[in-house]
């Protein structure tokens, strides 16, 4: 039972890992393309479409690496999918925070300025400074960026993981041929 944890999370930083960076490198793709909206839609489409793969592939090596005895789960994929996604978020949460704190800094601080300005009317005037500070905080602060794209990615993974444990599930095999090592430790 411990080597099949292991494996799975073996398996899940190995994949979590290609995901995120792939996703990087997708990120850093579409900020070049900025003026082109419709470069940007594809390599959006794209992305999709490759982290569906990569989702999928990962899943597979998974569940070839079972046991027939053990079948493979929806539920385990799932949660093998949503394990990789999140590790994948750490990794688009330190892209986004180096990115908000050191090339695009005065373009946000911009937006939080505009949006202040918009609600400042709505927020009591003894509020307003911890409400702007707050706001501040939330787009710069690498923690919350981070904490941010592991839980959206997680999520995504868990909705992902659904659809990719419907087309990875195995049922058990109870005709399958127990192995030497399970009859020696049970008979001991």
């Amino acid at each position: 039972m411990n080597e099949r944890k292991s494996i799975f999370w073996i398996e899940a930083l190995k994949g979590g890992t290609v995901i995120g960076l792939v996703s990087v490198a997708f990120s850093l793709a579409m900020q070049g393309t900025e003026g082109v909206s419709v470069l940007m839609t594809a390599l959006n489409v794209f992305s999709a479409v490759v982290m569906a793969v990569l989702a999928f592939a990962f899943t597979r090596r998974l569940a070839a690496k079972s046991s027939d005895l053990e079948g493979f789960s929806v539920g385990r994929a799932v949660g093998f999918v949503t394990a990789m996604m999140a590790i994948a978020g750490v990794l688009s949460g330190i892209y986004t925070s180096i990115m908000a704190n050191f090339f695009i800094y005065d373009e946000l601080m911009e937006v939080v300025e505009v949006s202040m300005a918009q609600i400042q009317d709505m927020i009591p005037a003894a509020s307003f400074d911890r409400t702007y500070s707050l706001m501040r905080a939330s787009v710069t602060n690498p923690l919350v960026l981070t904490l941010s794209s592991v839980i959206g990615n997680a999520l995504l993974g868990v909705f992902g993981g659904l659809c990719v444990g419907l087309l990875t599930r195995r049922n058990p095999n109870i005709f399958a041929p127990v192995e030497e090592e399970n009859n020696n430790s049970q008979q001991e």
